[in-house]
């Protein structure tokens, strides 16, 4: 499906660029063609579109195709429309899908759909197994509180000793846990609290999460898979120590078994720390991440930024370079989306 769109948009691209017989003139964002450009960039990418723009910008047509009874403003204008409401189309039917990304996970519907189908007695560990994918998926589309309830219920299945779930698939269910539950505790803090210190390590105290909750259930499903394994498993001993380090409690309440020293304390002076200076230069949009560009599109010497949604529906957004600080970055305010 998300493959065909593409192609069936630059079939229609290529067909309505014929039809009309215009010629335009195509800067690296038109505003004026914008809800086109910034969509059809975002499905092709910028690569694979743009030599396709350029080659029929100045390009008569060869069709020999006539609008009777239509002047060519009101053709160029139709067709615009059209392209629009493609562009639509191909938006919603890519957000509506239960399968977003090219993973081995098999769409959400589909899992459901298996776990109905489960006989009213059903094996634990295959439902485990499906609860286990459908929290894969959930949080793949960034639904972290769906994703822990699935997973949840896994774990209520895990902890009944007649189900027999083998030790492997319950340390999944916990580590999963632990890692859905740190997802959410970033979305709370790092996300809708953010801050220039937010998620760069060792965390200062404006990167403190205020919002604890998510973060101390990290602690408790990482410490049990610690348990579990004798200290053994490795990933969750350093989740363990960021999720302390979120709370501000690295490192004097980390277990000493599981404390990893990372030489903060020795090592500070010598590290260079990364300066965040999005917010105050006006780059504050918050979507689902997708591609970014830094190039001086208007030739005056300063390098703009163009930045794209995961999301078809979302604008690309333009930040332009005035060149009114030392500091090229602090000199990139937002333009337009």
């Amino acid at each position: 499906m998300f493959l065909n769109s593409p192609l069936r948009l630059l079939r229609h691209t290529i067909s309505l660029r014929s039809e009309s017989q215009f010629r335009c003139r195509v800067s690296v964002i038109q505003f004026g063609v914008d809800t086109v450009l910034k969509n059809f960039c975002l499905h092709l990418g910028l690569v694979i579109c743009l030599p396709f723009v350029l080659v029929g910008c100045h390009s008569p047509s060869t069709s020999g195709a006539t609008f009777p009874n239509l002047s060519q403003k009101a053709a160029k204008g139709e067709l615009h429309q059209r392209m629009v409401m493609l562009l639509s189309e191909f938006a919603e039917e890519m957000a509506s899908a239960d399968q977003l990304f090219l993973s081995t996970v098999p769409p959400k519907s589909k899992l459901l759909e298996s776990l109905a189908n489960l006989s009213d007695d059903p094996n634990p560990v295959e439902k485990c197994r499906l609860l286990i994918l459908l929290g894969i998926a959930e949080i793949n589309r960034g639904n972290e509180r769906s994703a822990i309830e699935y997973l949840t219920t896994a774990e209520k299945l895990a902890l009944e000793p007649q189900n027999n779930i083998p030790l492997r698939q319950q340390l999944e269910i916990l580590y999963r846990l632990g890692v859905y539950h740190m997802r959410l505790a970033e979305t709370e803090n790092c996300c809708l609290r953010n801050s220039p210190d937010s998620c760069i390590i060792p965390f200062q105290p404006a990167a403190i999460h205020t919002n604890r909750d998510g973060a101390e259930k990290a602690i408790g499903y990482f410490s049990e898979v610690l348990e579990k394994t004798n200290g053994r498993d490795e990933r969750s001993k350093w989740l363990l120590n960021i999720a302390y380090m979120a709370l501000g409690d690295y490192p004097d309440n980390v277990p000493k078994d599981y404390l990893i020293d990372f030489g903060f304390a020795t090592n500070s002076d010598l590290f260079p720390r990364f300066k965040n200076i999005a917010a105050e230069s006006g780059i504050t949009s918050f979507n689902l991440a997708g591609s970014v560009v830094v190039d001086d599109f208007d030739n005056d010497g300063l390098n703009d930024i163009l930045t794209s949604s995961w999301d078809p529906r979302e604008p690309m957004r333009f930040y332009k370079n005035f060149g009114d600080s030392k500091d090229i970055a602090n000199a990139v305010v937002f333009l337009a989306s």
